[in-house]
């Protein structure tokens, strides 16, 4: 998969803004799906979230990512506790928690 294209579709489709910067696979996450770096814009994915939940999740931990990205650039709230970040999350469907962990525990459930 082509990560920064990815990124980029599901920017324009989710968000109707563009991504500018990098996405980076990062196989040294191991307790999170995504992260976002305000000091140079890029976004790191854990390459096994994709592997183990599929496609679908992985959307949506990207929607995440996205909106501390587009919330940053706009200069709103853009952590987990704003207000500004709570709202987008819930409008695109983005993952509430993003948690490796919290997702293994949820697909046992299933």
């Amino acid at each position: 998969m082509d990560l920064k294209y990815f990124v980029q579709q599901v920017s324009m489709a989710d968000f109707k803004k563009p991504f500018l910067h990098e996405a980076i696979w990062n196989k040294r996450l191991k307790t999170t799906g995504g992260r976002f770096f305000p000091s140079d814009g890029h976004l790191d994915f854990n390459p096994e979230i994709l592997k183990v939940f599929g496609i679908d999740i992985f959307r949506q931990i990207v929607r995440h990512e996205l909106c501390h990205y587009h919330l940053y650039y706009a200069g709103l709230g853009y952590r987990h506790k704003d207000k500004d970040f709570k709202h987008l999350l819930k409008e695109v469907d983005g993952l509430r928690s993003v948690s490796y962990t919290h997702l293994r525990a949820h697909e046992t459930k299933a």
